[in-house]
């Protein structure tokens, strides 16, 4: 899946939706109506070449998540689309592709 501009402009999904969606992506969390995951990496430079990976994903589908960095070794990723006050499809197909991305890295989730 791929994610597009109509995407980003209907209206955010609903409760039932999100609720359907979330087997999907069980490693993401709904928190304040945006879809949250940490990952702990052993460095900071594994933190930047992380965020680094999910800008490249992020940029091929012109779809962005706020990212944070924390004690070097923590990054949260969090997708939300401002456009549409709230999660869409778009944020869905994302946090799937950053999921399949670090399955492939062995990259886990951090509590």
């Amino acid at each position: 899946m791929t994610c597009t501009a109509e995407q980003a402009a209907r209206p955010p999904l609903t409760r039932r939706d999100l609720a359907e969606i979330q087997a999907q992506i069980p490693e993401w969390q709904l928190l304040d109506g945006r879809l949250v995951r940490r990952f702990e990496t052993s460095d900071f430079i594994a933190s930047l070449a992380l965020v680094n990976d999910i800008a490249r994903i992020a940029n091929e589908q012109g779809h962005f998540p706020d990212i944070r960095i924390t004690e070097y070794r923590y990054v949260d990723i969090i997708w939300y689309t401002y456009r549409s006050g709230g999660l869409t499809r778009n944020d869905v197909i994302m946090a799937a592709r950053v999921s399949a991305m670090t399955r492939e890295r062995d990259l886990e989730t951090s509590p």
